[in-house]
């Protein structure tokens, strides 16, 4: 409450300190580079192998979890080694070279034509299974769902006799339902509690007027099945073979084929020693097969001595007594253990090209190079911005960089948490897993879209379009969008969407399931979207426990918070955000008011032909008044006041990419560079992938 400093001598101030700051930043800098030495994600890891072998292999399972701080698994910060990792590399490195360079014949593909007989699943033993399933089994030994039950039918007259990928494909229609197609959810993995593995394979067309063949080809861990799932039928008690007149979803077979093998020995075997059995293999022909796999593995040319090395191992292994083949996978498993292959490591403040070229791969592939930008390291071109251009094009249009999407995008918005919380099912009975998946592609499909077309990261705070299925069109409320295939949708004013701010996959991440924080979704909203993050409160400040039976609102909560001096200055900046966004409630629907578990009138609703109801609780208030005292009204107004300062998301797309492809998000030393890049990219109307090639272009994302 003291007076405060005018606005010049704030500017004097701070620019005075700055100085210094970063005067001091870039001499640490100089001294230590950006970032430390870090080694390889769990997903980098399995990439890299599966991309090196050709293999197909789950990998991850072996390897701990990885840290995320400032909220990335990059960082290398977070990346330290314990002795659980070494003792778990081992693991993964026998894995990994045992398939490989298999020491046993070629698996035999076998054929499973099963049907969804009782005698054919598996049932918790507890369940009714038999009066309340709304299953009915017709003569042909097609089985017809009528409800959406999840217990019942897990298919097991088929269990995977071993880890490999299996063709599925399972013959559906949809019967009673006045020729409009149904949905059937397909599940696969295992199901054993003790090793739960099984996940959503999709949702796919039950045609009316047809049967129709899905196809899909699934990697299965040993003991694996399948589970089909009639999805949006909701819960009827039907008994068992009932009479029921209402819509069903029918299945009429499913047919496997596995484990699937295309070449044997496995390809990476066969460029290593071409026609040769292995078996016959002498510690000569180790030469040649070290001097094709180490560049790979190292993601740089080797020396002679490295080669040597690794041949000197097998020959001292087959001088023990080892056959061949074991000797060969047991120097393949040192490669895999070595510093080299785990971690990457710059020489030099300044990268090479190969250094270069793996730290390009791992942003956009999550993997190490292939043979194009190799070579093109090797040649010098990275270096050439026009060139390094097009590696990057090419590279954006491979396969591949999806996982650039997924892994970026997961965790950059938090969306790979959205599994975290399960909403409460009697608050929010219309959630269930078809909607859990279309939320997630949504984001993905958005974000996507931003890449591919170059638009101008303001679509993050606020779009007139965004990507929708009929399942999630019709959670938001928007019409004339039917069906399970995603499309552009336009957006109209009236449907309270646009932009990431509105998705309800991140609506649900910055929930916990029954009600909604303010505080969560206003901090996600300043770290996220404006690179602005407040620090964690000290340990003595209470968190904000929202109440569910609605007597108090949320905002009346914050506002006694705030009373606090200690706390005011921190919500202040917190609050106004998450409170307009305090109009969507934990699954993403957009509201009006509370729902809460007791008192207020009683709201009814239909939910895939059950009744359902909530109370109704205090009308929401999503109005607001920023930090600077500009007031708003509702989300549209606070939209409008972020979008005033467009330059902030364009510098925190910016800064997020330099913090998940170095490994560091950018200091004070950085922020000349960073002002460097939103400069560049700002002409094109600061699109997204401009902002991408400006950063892989810039000299923090050249240096250690």
């Amino acid at each position: 409450k003291s007076a405060q400093p005018d606005a010049a001598e704030l500017r004097r101030f701070t620019a005075a300190v700055a100085a210094d700051l970063t005067a001091a930043a870039v001499a640490r800098r100089a001294d230590r580079g950006r970032a430390p030495v870090r080694r390889l994600t769990r997903v980098e890891y399995e990439h890299t192998v599966r991309d090196v072998f050709g293999l197909d292999i789950d990998l991850k399972q072996y390897l701990p979890d990885d840290g995320h701080p400032g909220g990335f698994d990059t960082a290398a910060d977070g990346l330290s080694v314990s002795a659980v990792h070494l003792e778990r590399y081992l693991e993964a490195a026998a894995a990994a070279t045992d398939a490989a360079f298999p020491d046993r014949p070629k698996p035999v593909a076998k054929n499973w034509k099963i049907t969804c007989k009782p005698s054919n699943v598996r049932h918790p033993p507890e369940s009714d299974f038999r009066l309340k399933t709304g299953l009915r089994e017709l003569p042909d030994g097609t089985f017809v769902f009528f409800n959406s039950l999840h217990q019942h039918l897990i298919a097991n007259q088929f269990a995977a006799p071993e880890d490999g990928r299996y063709r599925f494909r399972v013959t559906t229609s949809a019967v009673q339902s006045g020729g409009k197609p149904l949905t059937l959810a397909l599940y696969a993995g295992s199901f054993d509690p003790r090793n739960f593995t099984a996940r959503l394979i999709g949702h796919f067309e039950a045609p009316a007027d047809r049967s129709r063949v899905i196809e899909f080809t699934e990697r299965m861990p040993a003991r694996g099945t399948i589970k089909p799932v009639a999805a949006g039928l909701g819960y009827r008690e039907i008994g068992f073979n009932a009479a029921y007149a209402g819509p069903g979803v029918a299945v009429h077979g499913i047919e496997i084929d596995g484990p699937l093998v295309e070449t044997w020995p496995p390809a990476v075997q066969t460029r290593l020693f071409g026609a040769r059995d292995l078996k016959t293999g002498t510690p000569a022909d180790a030469k040649p097969a070290f001097e094709k796999l180490l560049p790979s593995l190292f993601r740089r040319p080797v020396t002679a001595d490295e080669v040597q090395f690794h041949v000197g191992f097998v020959k001292d292994r087959v001088a023990a007594g080892d056959p061949f083949p074991k000797a060969f996978r047991a120097a393949v498993r040192v490669a895999l253990c070595s510093p080299d292959f785990l971690f990457l490591r710059p020489k030099a403040a300044t990268l090479d090209g190969p250094e270069l070229a793996a730290r390009l791969s791992y942003l956009l592939w999550s993997s190490c190079p292939d043979d194009a930008l190799t070579a093109a390291a090797v040649r010098g071109d990275l270096a050439d911005r026009e060139k390094l251009r097009v590696q990057v094009d090419r590279m954006l249009a491979d396969p591949k960089a999806a996982r650039f999407r997924d892994q970026f995008v997961g965790q950059w918005l938090g969306l790979r948490q959205i599994e975290a919380t399960v909403p409460d099912a009697k608050l929010y009975p219309e959630f269930d897993d078809h909607l859990l998946a279309s939320m997630s592609k949504e984001t993905l499909l958005f974000v996507g879209e931003l890449l591919d077309r170059d638009l101008p990261v303001r679509n993050l705070v606020d779009s007139d379009w965004t990507f929708l299925d009929g399942r999630l069109a019709k959670h938001y409320g928007i019409p004339g969008v039917d069906g399970l295939a995603f499309r552009k949708v336009p957006l109209k004013p009236e449907y309270h969407r646009g932009g990431v701010l509105t998705h309800a996959s991140l609506l649900k991440v910055t929930a916990n399931g029954s009600t909604t924080s303010p505080v969560v979704r206003g901090n996600w909203v300043l770290s996220a979207v404006l690179g602005r993050p407040i620090k964690r409160p000290p340990p003595e400040v209470p968190a904000i426990e929202p109440d569910t039976r609605g007597t108090t609102t949320v905002r009346q909560l914050l506002a006694k918070h705030r009373e606090s001096a200690a706390c005011a200055g921190c919500h202040n900046r917190i609050d106004p955000p998450g409170l307009a966004l305090e109009s969507y409630d934990p699954i993403g629907a957009y509201r009006t008011y509370f729902r809460t578990t007791a008192g207020g009138p009683k709201v009814e609703f239909k939910v895939d032909g059950r009744s359902v109801g909530h109370h109704r609780g205090p009308a929401v208030d999503p109005s607001g008044t920023l930090a600077n005292g500009e007031a708003f009204a509702d989300l549209a107004g606070l939209k409008k006041s972020l979008l005033a300062d467009e330059r902030a998301v364009a510098a925190n797309v910016a800064g997020k990419l330099i913090a998940y492809a170095t490994g560091a998000a950018p200091g004070v030393a950085d922020r000349a560079a960073v002002e460097a890049i939103v400069d560049r990219a700002k002409p094109s109307g600061s699109g997204f992938r401009t902002i991408l090639h400006e950063v892989i272009a810039s000299e923090l994302f050249r240096t250690r």
